[in-house]
């Protein structure tokens, strides 16, 4: 009988939190929209900057739900081991890495080329 109610425990924590990160994706998802219409639709002064939170957000989408996959896998398999689960929580570090990653490699780009960078903006000028 202790097997079936950890058996159920583990399942049930798993739908939990598989259903939290399709929660937080949607979240995300959503605020990725609103900033690419924001960084496109109307006149605004740093549309790069709301170009780059959109780009952000859409990785951190996809990031919490490959956790989301990774962590649901795991769970399910307890007290085993599940490699494809580790490997979707590599991708999915990778995939909220890209964002900083990305930032950090303009900002060299427009250092090195002797401009300045505006982070507000999140552009080089000059």
């Amino acid at each position: 009988m202790t097997v079936f109610r950890s058996t159920r425990m583990a399942g049930a924590l798993a739908w939990a939190v598989l259903l939290s990160a399709i929660i937080v994706a949607l979240l995300y998802l959503n605020s990725a929209a609103a900033s690419a219409w924001a960084g496109s639709g109307p006149p605004t002064t740093v549309p790069e900057a709301w170009m780059q939170r959109a780009f952000a957000h859409l990785c951190y989408a996809t990031g919490a739900q490959l956790i989301g996959f990774g962590a649901f896998r795991v769970i399910r398999r307890l007290p085993g081991f599940d490699r494809m689960g580790l490997v979707l929580a590599l991708f999915a570090i990778i995939a909220v890495a890209v964002p900083r990653i990305r930032g950090i490699i303009l900002v060299r780009r427009c250092v090195d080329a002797g401009g300045r960078w505006d982070g507000a903006a999140f552009r080089c000028d000059g």
